[in-house]
Order: structure tokens, then sequence, then C-alpha cells
């Protein structure tokens, strides 16, 4: 769950044009509304043959909206079916956050 001023967008590499947009749209989103920190939840089937899971392309696009990936979490959920699952975090570039 996300709340405050965190904002979670969900993406699936199944089809990846439009759910790309969706991701770029909600990082311009939350640079707009002033947001200082970003969370995506990416998605994708590793099939057996497989080269591994490539998600450059949406961080890439997600840091041209003026994000800075600051860290990243992966999860396997239990399931030969059951997608790889990342939370990247990307945190606004040129704001620093005092505390």
């Amino acid at each position: 769950m996300c709340g405050g001023s965190i904002r979670c967008m969900a993406w699936s590499r199944a089809s990846d044009e439009p759910k790309l947009s969706k991701v770029e749209c909600a990082a311009r989103d939350a640079h707009a509304a002033g947001e200082l920190v970003f969370v995506a939840q990416l998605a994708e089937h590793v099939a057996s043959d497989s080269r591994g899971l490539d998600w450059g392309a949406t961080i890439s696009s997600v840091e041209s909206m003026g994000w800075s990936l600051e860290h990243w979490a992966v999860a396997q959920p239990a399931g030969d079916r059951s997608p790889v699952r990342a939370y990247p975090l990307f945190r606004r570039v040129g704001v620093q956050v005092d505390g």
C-alpha cells in the first residue's frame, strides 16, 4: 500500500509499450506534484530459455522524468507461474531532504 508522498505504479512486461507509457505518466505526475519519492512495482515472468530480466528501459525512462534510482528490491513469489517482482525506489533529482 502506498500513501503520502510515495506513489506506486504496477507494470508488467507482457505488453511493453502501453504499460511503459503508464509508468512514464505516473513518474511525470509524481514529479509535477512535487513528490520526493516514486516507487514502481515491476513484474515479469521468466521463461526457461530467457536470458534474464531486462528492466533497464523502464529505469531509464523513469530517470528521464527527473528521478534517480536509489533502492531496489526483488521478490520471487512461490510457484513457477508467479512473476518476479521488483520494487525500484526513485528519489527526485536535485532535491536535498533535511533531516
